[in-house]
């Protein structure tokens, strides 16, 4: 029954968004690469970066990142949508996407962005919030309608043959905190080391050990 149901969600998976990737793939944009954004130059790195956005008092606020894998499907993470007092998924409509986006705020519009409405939340099956720890924090978004392509918007690949070992350094794209604590307004790409478990494990507070599950992976500085 394990194993049906594992191929069950791989096939699934499968299904999701088109079935060929484009050659361009999970490239990153060459250095140098400037777009316009609101009447500036930006410099955007990795064009599958997603913002997501939860309604908050009639406007939306950004709440998570995740990564375009066709043109119709994102990958995020499962606690962004999930409502722990029912078990289950918030309503779709809550929530926006956008790609090719810059500005952390939802309400500057910019050249090259597009925008989406969800067509459906696909949350992992095991996946149970804090009752399990966290464990299976997978989501998959269905878009309403397809994003167009461009130079700046193009998926990632993924490959669920690869492994990281030591050594191999990763990059993420975010609107993560500044020095001062504060949300950043300007996209910025970081680059992190990869962690082996018990590295993390051992470096960690012990009060987070809970939620290091083995499903997970750790990426960046222990100092």
């Amino acid at each position: 029954d394990c194993l049906r149901a594992q191929g069950q969600r791989r096939a699934r998976l499968s299904t999701l968004g088109d079935n060929n990737l484009p050659p361009s793939c999970g490239k990153e944009i060459e250095e140098g690469g400037v777009f316009l954004r609101a009447g500036k130059k930006a410099e955007i790195e990795l064009p599958w970066h997603v913002g997501i956005y939860r309604e908050d008092r009639e406007d939306f606020t950004q709440i998570c990142g995740g990564s375009l894998i066709s043109s119709d499907a994102v990958l995020s993470a499962a606690h962004c949508f999930w409502d722990d007092n029912h078990e289950k998924a918030h309503n779709k409509s809550r929530f926006r996407v956008a790609v090719g986006k810059y500005y952390r705020d939802w309400n500057i519009k910019e050249e090259g962005m597009q925008e989406r409405e969800l067509k459906e939340i696909i949350i992992h099956d095991g996946y149970r919030g804090r009752a399990r720890q966290f464990t299976n924090d997978v989501a998959i978004l269905k878009l309403e309608k397809p994003v167009n392509l461009t130079p700046e918007i193009v998926p990632v690949c993924y490959d669920s043959q690869t492994h990281l070992v030591d050594g191999d350094i990763g990059k993420v794209s975010h609107w993560g905190v500044n020095e001062q604590n504060e949300w950043r307004k300007e996209l910025i790409s970081t680059q992190l080391p990869f962690v082996q478990f018990a590295t993390c494990w051992n470096t960690i507070p012990q009060s987070f050990q809970q939620f290091l599950t083995r499903d997970k992976f750790c990426a960046g500085y222990t100092n």
